[in-house]
């Protein structure tokens, strides 16, 4: 089953070591991109514009949006596209799922379990104490991005809430830290000393 990816490898195209590359991949488009699971495994490799570093996001209602990624996110599709072809040579590859990105060692689009228990898979290697998940990798990118823009509604936007109030709850502790920060900011330097008392007048 989908579930069993990094099982039996006598019937799988590539082994477990090889998963690597794709896993890589995986995490690192979900902790730099905020992009839903969901969305992740609902990507195709023609979503993928390396010359724009972008790429199509299928959400919700059938909407759509445009997001974007850095040098990690680059290098690591890169690699795993380049790995992905090579294993597809020669292959016979069902026809609904030759365009998936990331397939699944049975060559079928991976599916969200896959994905989450790939996730804990790795948790556990580096003794994680937290509980890591797909959805943990999520609100890490929206944190990291709502402390660097301190713009809610580019987070809301990036990480596709319909609802800005859905932003706002998530990010409600970030939010007045960042006003405790600007209050710091603003200073209009009036010096008690140098004022003049209007007693006199």
């Amino acid at each position: 089953s989908e579930e069993d990816s990094f099982g039996d490898t006598r019937q799988n195209t590539y082994n477990q070591n090889n998963t690597k590359v794709r896993d890589t991949a995986i995490i690192t488009l979900l902790l730099n991109t905020g992009i839903r699971v969901s969305e992740c495994v609902g990507l195709n490799v023609d979503d993928v514009n390396f010359k724009n570093r972008s790429f199509l996001v299928h959400r919700k209602g059938g909407k759509q949006a445009i997001l974007y990624f850095n040098d990690e996110v680059s290098d690591a599709l890169t690699a795993y596209i380049a790995f992905r072809e090579q294993s597809l040579k020669g292959k016979n590859i069902d026809p609904e799922t030759v365009d998936a990105l990331f397939l699944s060692t049975q060559l079928k689009r991976i599916s969200v379990r896959a994905v989450e228990i790939m996730v804990k898979k790795y948790a556990t290697q580096i003794n994680c104490i937290k509980k890591i998940t797909p959805h943990k990798l999520r609100s890490t990118y929206g944190t990291a991005l709502y402390r660097r823009t301190k713009d809610i509604y580019v987070v809301a936007e990036v990480l596709g809430h319909n609802d800005i109030n859905t932003t706002k709850k998530h990010y409600a502790a970030i939010s007045e830290d960042i006003v405790k920060e600007a209050s710091g900011k603003v200073s209009f330097g009036v010096n008690a000393s140098s004022t003049t008392s209007d007693d006199n007048n």
